[in-house]
């Protein structure tokens, strides 16, 4: 049953309207939201970094034209697609595993049944992950981040895969979040033929215009259809096995075109569904105060996109004034034709004696200057999407020592660190917490053992800016322990502060190593006590082997020695013969 707060909740906020109006209005004023507050400022971000990307109307979909008309210098597009490339080989490669799962409760990680079963899931998700279009999506997320700021992927149960990406770009979603700025809510809008409604959601629950469209085999005419995606305040009962019950209600509807198409849906949903985890991963480069959508290197570098075309396009007419300048010439040419090409021949009227055909004016540009300006525009758009980060190996000094090399990885990744914290946290761990949600209840995990019954999940994230990020530690550690040797040489009691197992347990840590590649800390135990064993047993053998051998040393000496009658007769010995001996 329901909480008392969310009843209370439910009790003063029920609307007597049906929830399909209700939704439909809510749609619009986060339409109204986005395109007040942010839409121009996409669709120029767009317009100079990525333009296919984005959609402002509901009726572009599927249009081939040509829409590259703004660009002239193609450096932003490359920047976009460097940067979306490096944080998709250094966050979510698909060529290596970039997560792992561990437990929260730092004993049971040292347990082998939970290891075993937690090193099986992992294998199950990355290979789960490699079998669906996700990898394809997040590409697409990292390009529009680094453009607009926010990105969205909608992950969705399928029956054919477990769960299937939906992408949605700038201008079809809509989103709202709750009072800690998460987002919780995602309207996403799209067009949908006639036949794709029939077939997705059945003939039954389209409205009547929609069946009438149907019928008159109209299968290619567009549906404006609404997805929509938020807290199921009013509905939610706790444990609940019916899908519209659950936390977050999924309902489709569709908006019509008219207010009599609009109205012929008489509170109908074309499906109306619901999750217990929120299915949208929202993708934010960076947050201010409380806005719901990010801000991004893509805004950051806007003005210097549009000034890098705008001298490119001023450089190219400066050259065509060079090479083809205007011409003058007198009027008894006018009606004459002036042939300008490399070797024409013009006739001049009156033997000659008017001036011919020439330049206007002189254009006197410095290109070499003009071009100068240009690359430093090119430098400061690559340096703002971190195009030089990723590209680190090609622009390297190779006069650098190998510390400097050290530093300045250092000071970039500290540079990337808040959006990279911010995308692990708000991005990808809520989808490996999905992916899990939805696996696990296909039943794709093996049974866990008695002690991960109660055991909570984290999720650790291997890959390698991950890695780097951590790596910064590492340069501490090596640090410390240089210093501990130095001091070590002197006074080697100072070694015995230092715990050399959790030493190189925290470097695997830091580094990403399989915990399947470090020993248990039992089998070690028992190794090193059969190492002690048997060093004592070394140690024991040698000691009887020296006592053995003075002995027998000894009675040699007794045996070599020459006989005294003197000291057999008295008990003394002949001093004579002792220092011959």
């Amino acid at each position: 049953m329901p909480s008392t707060i969310t009843r209370r909740h439910a009790e003063h906020s029920r609307d007597p309207r049906p929830l399909p109006t209700r939704q439909q209005e809510r749609l619009t004023q986060l339409k109204n939201e986005y395109n007040q507050g942010w839409r121009s400022h996409h669709e120029l971000c767009f317009e100079n970094f990525l333009p296919f990307g984005g959609r402002f109307f509901i009726d572009d979909r599927n249009i081939g034209d040509r829409r590259h008309g703004t660009i002239i210098d193609s450096t932003p597009l490359h920047s976009v697609r460097t940067l979306s490339a490096g944080l998709m080989s250094g966050a979510t490669s698909p060529a290596r595993v970039w997560f792992r799962l561990r437990l929260k409760q730092a004993e049971l990680n040292e347990d082998p049944a939970a290891q075993a079963w937690l090193s099986a899931a992992n294998e199950i998700m990355l290979a789960w992950i490699a079998n669906s279009n996700l990898y394809h999506e997040l590409h697409r997320a990292y390009e529009e981040m680094a453009v607009c700021g926010t990105s969205v992927i909608l992950l969705l149960p399928d029956d054919e895969n477990v769960f299937h990406a939906y992408g949605a770009t700038a201008g079809q979603y809509f989103l709202a979040t709750d009072a800690k700025g998460k987002v919780n809510t995602c309207y996403r809008e799209m067009q949908m033929t006639i036949a794709q409604v029939e077939s997705e959601f059945g003939f039954d629950n389209m409205p009547d215009w929609c069946k009438q469209a149907f019928n008159d085999e109209e299968f290619e005419k567009e549906v404006h259809v609404c997805h929509a995606i938020e807290p199921n305040d009013e509905r939610y009962v706790e444990g609940s096995a019916l899908k519209h019950q659950r936390r977050f209600r999924s309902t489709y509807f569709v908006w019509g075109e008219t207010e009599a198409e609009r109205d012929g849906h008489h509170g109908q949903f074309l499906r109306d569904g619901g999750f217990d985890e929120f299915p949208v991963l929202a993708f934010r480069w960076n947050v201010s105060g409380g806005d719901v959508y990010g801000n991004c290197p893509g805004m950051e570098a806007l003005g210097d996109a549009i000034q890098l075309q705008h001298e490119q396009e001023r450089k190219s007419q400066n050259i065509d004034l060079m090479t083809r300048p205007p011409l003058q010439g007198p009027p008894s040419l006018k009606h004459h034709e002036v042939d300008a090409e490399p070797g024409g021949y013009t006739t001049v009227p009156n033997g000659g004696r008017e001036a011919g055909v020439r330049t206007l004016f002189e254009t006197r540009t410095d290109l070499n200057a003009l071009r100068e300006d240009i690359e430093d525009v090119r430098m400061r758009i690559r340096r703002t999407m971190f195009v030089d980060l990723f590209i680190m190996l090609q622009q390297i000094d190779k006069t650098m020592t190998a510390r400097e090399v050290m530093q300045r990885n250092e000071e970039k990744l500290l540079m990337l660190g808040p959006m990279l914290e911010r995308l692990f946290d708000d991005g990808l761990k809520p989808l490996i917490d999905l992916i899990f949600y939805y696996l696990a209840e296909a039943g794709m995990f093996p049974e866990a053992p008695e002690s991960l019954r109660d055991a909570e999940l984290d999720v650790q994230f291997v890959s390698p800016l991950a890695q780097a990020q951590r790596g910064i530690g590492i340069n501490a550690i090596d640090r410390f322990l240089q210093t501990a040797g130095a001091v070590g040489s002197m006074k080697p009691n100072a070694l015995d502060v230092i715990d050399e197992d959790e030493v190189l347990r925290l470097y695997a840590d830091i580094l990403g190593i399989d915990p399947d590649l470090l020993k248990d800390p039992e089998v070690i135990a028992q190794l090193r006590e059969a190492r002690a064993q048997q060093q004592a047993a070394m140690e024991q053998a040698d000691a009887l082997q020296k006592v053995t051998g003075a002995q027998k040393n000894a009675a040699d000496a007794a045996a070599a020695a020459p006989i005294d009658p003197i000291a057999q007769a008295t008990g003394y010995s002949n001093p004579n013969l002792v220092a011959n001996a």
